[in-house]
């Protein structure tokens, strides 16, 4: 019952966050934490909520006593220098940034088979325009997790931002569809992609398949939001008769 409790308050801790209740979710890993302050799980997730609110120092600290409590801990241990790499950039501090990088590169001989590690590196290597050693770690993820859609999604963007090359990037976040048709951000980031290009019947067709597959109200309101954009926008160009040139 002990333990039933202190998971119970970690995952209400994560709700009340994607509701945006941030003293509710803090209190709960307070109590979490009264209850069980060896308990690796409570500052893993409390770090990572720390590092969605932008505390990085906290969630840093979080993160080492994750490790400290379990040294074979992967996704807290490459999330702790994910950290040090969010502090590192807002130091403004190069070699700070390539020292996280190497420590990456060092702890993936320990983790081999951590998807998360090769998905934060290889963001790390986007954000520094490293982008063809950005691909490699994306690929390198969906060859351990092939099943994971998120993932070709990433490597999709990845070639837009690295070579602007819409064909590849639709054709690679599409392939995600076919590894998992309930990956609603395929669907959201095709339906984005299509409003760029003008196609705005098609984005409203993604964005109206991605809705019900939504986790979170947080989500579904912005979707709602995206799709709802996409309508008004065919609605005037329809009014005006541009549709021709938007797309149909």
């Amino acid at each position: 019952f002990f333990q039933i409790t202190v998971n119970a308050l970690i995952k209400r801790a994560s709700l009340y966050l994607q509701s945006d209740e941030r003293e509710k979710t803090f209190l709960d890993f307070e109590m979490a934490e009264e209850l069980d302050p060896n308990n690796p799980d409570l500052y893993l997730h409390r770090g990572q909520m720390y590092l969605l609110t932008d505390n990085t120092e906290n969630s840093i600290k979080d993160f080492e006593k994750c490790v400290s409590l379990d040294p074979n801990f992967a996704i807290a241990v490459m999330q702790g220098h994910y950290a040090h790499y969010r502090q590192a950039v807002s130091q403004n501090s190069m070699s700070g940034i390539n020292r996280v990088i190497e420590k990456f590169k060092r702890d993936l001989r320990k983790f081999p088979k951590c998807t998360e590690a090769y998905i934060l590196l290889a963001q790390i290597l986007m954000d520094q325009q490293q982008f063809d050693d950005a691909d490699k770690y994306f690929q390198s993820a969906i060859d351990i997790d092939p099943a994971n859609a998120t993932l070709r999604v990433h490597r999709g963007l990845l070639q837009l931002q690295w070579k602007g090359d819409i064909d590849t990037a639709m054709k690679m976040i599409s392939g995600g569809i076919e590894v998992d048709d309930r990956c609603s951000f395929c669907y959201e980031t095709l339906g984005t992609i299509e409003v760029q290009r003008g196609n705005l019947k098609q984005a409203v067709e993604l964005f109206n398949k991605a809705l019900p597959l939504s986790k979170t109200e947080l989500e579904l309101a912005h979707l709602y939001s995206l799709r709802d954009a996409a309508v008004a926008q065919q609605i005037a160009a329809d009014r005006l008769g541009l549709t021709s040139l938007i797309g149909t």
